[in-house]
């Protein structure tokens, strides 16, 4: 009988631990990457910005997977729950990412810090005129496409992991400050290289490079709107095609992420050739098997333009 009740309480002590294990561990932390700030970006500039920034002691989770175009990416719930959790999370804002500005006010009630990018800077609209945007224009988020932009995208992500992470803010200042330099080169490959074209008008699949453009003094004629998705009219199609020929423009550009359709189209109606020019929204997949980054894109978009434009050495 004290055989049979030994081994009824040792089991019922086996059990036990079981479930107070089971319980407890749901509320114990990972502890691989828990000495790290948590950092959620939303698309791939943000993430590749901080990850330069942050190095060592940041953890960057970017929701949008390779070869996915960040516009009308929808999240999935546990997408949701790592937002919701970050210390601090990188959006865009401006309509750019709107999935995710719907999680701002959960990463603030769980303590978190959201950035939201476009804050810091002035938008263009979208469209023609490329003005400043007022309360009823489209904006155009596609700042990092300029370099010395990206600069100040660079130091805005430096103050809030600072912020976030005192300890480390000499690390921070010094990684932000290497990266600085390699977009100040960046900047300085384009003036020169731009500095002396026989063109100077570049076609391109929708209207992401107006900053591009206003940096460095090109004429950007885009296929289709701020958004990727957004189908060109039959007659904006007829009057690029005019205009194409009438300018004797050599080169139409598409880009990795979206259909090349339209500027196939352009191009097979003029005599000109495609080339892709790269918005640097995200990566492909055989992008992050090369081991491309934002700085290798944007050399190749320096490369392909000045080809286009018949530049000088």
């Amino acid at each position: 009988m004290k055989r049979i009740f030994f081994i009824i309480l040792l089991l019922a002590v086996i059990v036990g631990g079981l479930v107070w294990y089971g319980f407890s561990s749901r509320f114990v932390p990972a502890t691989s990457s828990s000495d790290k700030i948590q950092v959620v970006a939303t698309f791939y500039p943000l993430a590749h910005f901080a990850e330069a920034v942050g190095r060592d002691y940041v953890h960057v989770t970017q929701p949008v997977p390779a070869g996915a175009e960040p516009h009308n990416f929808e999240p999935t719930p546990q997408d949701i729950i790592t937002m919701t959790q970050a210390d601090v999370f990188l959006y865009h804002g401006a309509g750019f990412d709107a999935w995710a500005e719907k999680v701002v006010p959960d990463v603030i009630q769980y303590g978190g810090t959201a950035v939201e990018m476009a804050s810091f800077f002035t938008l263009l609209r979208g469209g023609e005129g490329k003005e400043e945007t007022s309360e009823d224009g489209v904006s155009d988020p596609h700042i990092w496409l300029d370099p010395q932009l990206a600069i100040r995208e660079v130091e805005v992500i430096r103050d809030a992991f600072i912020s976030a992470d005192p300890d480390h803010a000499a690390d921070y200042a010094a990684n932000a400050e290497k990266y600085i330099d390699a977009l100040f080169a960046l900047d300085r490959s384009f003036e020169t290289g731009l500095s002396a074209c026989k063109r100077n008008d570049v076609v391109v699949a929708h209207d992401a490079f107006s900053y591009l453009g206003a940096r460095y003094t090109l004429n950007i004629i885009p296929i289709a709107g701020i958004s990727p998705e957004e189908d060109p009219s039959a007659q904006k199609l007829a009057e690029l095609t005019q205009l194409v020929k009438a300018k004797r423009i050599q080169y139409i550009f598409f880009e990795s992420l979206v259909s090349p359709k339209f500027a196939q189209t352009l191009a097979a109606e003029t005599g000109a050739q495609t080339a892709v020019l790269n918005p640097v929204e995200g990566l492909t997949a055989e992008e992050v098997a090369a081991g491309s980054d934002y700085l290798l894109l944007m050399e190749g978009n320096l490369r392909g333009l000045r080809t286009a434009l018949e530049c000088q050495f």
